[in-house]
């Protein structure tokens, strides 16, 4: 698959306006053929055997020449009137020091040029304080008195300022978790693989490149691919009961809109078919064949959705327009035309319009042209006309720009 992130399907892990696709996941209507086919390890806590500390690891810990110590009793204390004079009346106080702040003057810097408009302030570390003021204590100080500055030996070393850089944003694409997506889309669940080609749908139609660039990759395109080559002839299909109450639901409509536009009132409405609530949960449950059948429907939508950012993606990254036999997923939406269902070969005509564009006519006008001439539905003849009209304006446009050029 040319072009497309190539990740590992079992090693990786992460990181279009279409407004005529929809998915109903909660309210699924499918027109489906009908056929008679039926059909964590425990945790292992590894304790390992805690062994002993030599003693020669803490020597200073063990004392094998013990002596015995007495202990000599203590004198007991004199009162204060026996203690010596000297001590109850000397009194000693120790000066503290207040900080010093020394400033070299321009006469005395040694010739060190300081900039201009620049106050320069030194600090001196205690020490440095203790030991100027014993200097002081021992000259008189005058103004022209040079005093040295004791340097903190850590301003005699080059000190190495890191540079603050601004880094500009980078890819600001969502992160997603490959392995769990492809996992849904492979689930045997089908709700589990509808859910998860609603959520690309999704980021596909925020018209935001940013939000469906993540899922180009080449794991979940052939999943979606998987789920709409998927064989259903030999799963469950609807069976006859159900097929005779969805008749009687049917009916039951008609009849409630025609009573509804003549004006008949609710309560006063007839329908001819009595159906029970357990009737309709019947009759509404999907079969294993409709599941599949209805997601293949949301797989063509999904695959014209990330073809389409993809062909975008890989003519803004190379400047040229990608060939129609290199689009992903493209040849599993023409191979759906084959389907006897309607609705998927609705689907995939759409699909297509969404991906045609002029470079692609002299491969899709053919496939246009035949479903006009040959398809039993007339929903899909109509539909392939229309994409045929859109494919031969968009032929038409360019020649149209090169005329009004000229």
């Amino acid at each position: 698959m040319a072009g497309i992130d190539t990740i590992g399907k079992t090693t990786y892990v992460a990181n279009q306006n279409y407004n005529g696709v929809k998915i109903d996941i909660h309210n699924p209507v499918v027109n489906v053929p009908q056929g008679n086919g039926v059909t964590q390890p425990p945790v292992r806590i590894y304790k390992y055997q805690e062994a002993q500390i030599p003693a020669e690891y803490y020597p200073q810990m063990i004392n094998t020449n013990k002596t015995t110590v007495k202990n000599l009793p203590l004198p007991a204390p004199k009162p204060a009137a026996e203690l010596p004079e000297s001590v109850l009346k000397e009194k000693v106080t120790v000066p503290v020091p207040s900080p010093v702040y020394i400033e070299q003057t321009p006469a005395k810097a040694a010739n060190i040029a300081a900039p201009e408009n620049t106050v320069k302030e030194e600090i001196v570390t205690p020490e440095a304080q203790q030991n100027t003021t014993n200097a002081l204590q021992k000259t008189d100080i005058h103004e022209d008195v040079d005093v040295k500055k004791i340097e903190d030996p850590d301003e005699t070393k080059q000190k190495h300022i890191s540079k603050v850089e601004i880094v500009p944003p980078g890819d600001t694409s969502p992160v997603i978790d490959y392995i769990k997506i492809t996992e849904n889309l492979d689930s045997p669940n089908y709700d589990v693989q509808a859910l998860q080609m609603k959520e690309i749908v999704d980021a596909g139609l925020t018209n935001n490149p940013d939000k469906i660039k993540p899922y180009l990759v080449e794991p979940i395109f052939h999943s979606v691919i998987d789920i709409v080559n998927k064989d259903s002839s030999n799963l469950a299909a609807p069976t006859e009961a159900q097929n005779q109450i969805r008749t009687k639901i049917i009916e039951n409509m008609i009849a409630y809109e025609k009573q509804k536009q003549s004006g008949v009132a609710d309560d006063k409405i007839v329908l001819p078919n009595n159906i029970t609530e357990e009737d309709k949960n019947y009759a509404n449950t999907l079969t294993p064949l409709e599941l599949a059948e209805r997601n293949k429907e949301y797989g063509i939508t999904t695959l014209a959705i990330l073809a389409k950012a993809f062909l975008a993606r890989t003519e803004q990254e190379t400047g040229t327009v990608l060939a129609i036999t290199d689009v992903p997923g493209l040849s599993a939406i023409v191979n759906s035309l084959k389907s006897n269902n309607p609705t998927i070969k609705l689907n995939a005509i759409d699909a297509l319009i969404v991906i045609q564009r002029a470079e692609y006519a002299r491969e899709l006008t053919p496939i246009y042209e035949a479903l006009i001439k040959t398809d039993p539905n007339e929903s899909v003849r109509m539909a392939a006309q229309y994409a045929l009209e859109g494919l031969n304006a968009k032929i038409a446009q360019p020649q149209q720009e090169y005329n009004n050029a000229a």
